[in-house]
């Protein structure tokens, strides 16, 4: 029985980590999958972890453990419900396509740039996010995020050399793995 209990904490401590890393990604990104529905669904994915982690801590023997862990999960809880849902009709309806669209290649020796026309949501016209990434797995990019501009509709990317690449009037020095040189 112990060792079943165990086991249960070690799960809820990774789904912890996974969800608190999945965030930190989401905000600051480092790591996306190559196409935009896995991203997508990873994120739903990751909405439903508060949950799963409210269902894993009523195991836990305090009481007092019990009730600290429904507190500080609700209100990620109810914050997931309206995200999840705009994911999910998304993805359905396939409008994911149109939020993070790119405009704009171009191929590097060890990676690539990326220039993404955004849809801004509903308050904000398009914008620009331009980002080096690089394929560390099948189907999985390291990525930089270089410049970002909101409204703008259009940008043109040049290589200047090997690693430097210029847009507007904005010259970027490129490392060859994104972030280690």
């Amino acid at each position: 029985m112990e060792i079943l209990i165990k086991r249960r904490l070690i799960i809820y401590f990774i789904l912890l980590l996974i969800y608190i890393l999945g965030l930190l990604n989401f905000f600051f990104p480092v790591l996306r999958f190559q196409y935009q529905i896995a991203n997508q669904i990873f994120v739903l994915f990751l909405l439903f972890i508060p949950w799963i982690l409210v269902v894993k801590g009523f195991p836990l023997k305090s009481l007092l453990l019990k009730i600290i862990n429904v507190i500080i999960l609700i209100i990620p809880c109810l914050i997931a419900i309206p995200f999840a849902f705009i994911i999910f009709i998304g993805i359905v309806t396939f409008s994911y396509q149109y939020a993070f669209m790119p405009i704009h290649h171009l191929n590097l020796k060890s990676s690539f740039i990326t220039a993404y026309q955004t849809n801004g949501g509903a308050t904000t016209a398009c914008g620009i996010v331009v980002r080096q990434e690089k394929k560390i797995f099948p189907g999985i990019l390291l990525v930089k995020q270089l410049y970002k501009e909101y409204p703008r509709e259009d940008i043109l990317i040049k290589r200047v050399s090997d690693n430097v690449i210029e847009f507007g009037e904005k010259r970027f020095v490129l490392k060859r793995n994104v972030y280690i040189p």
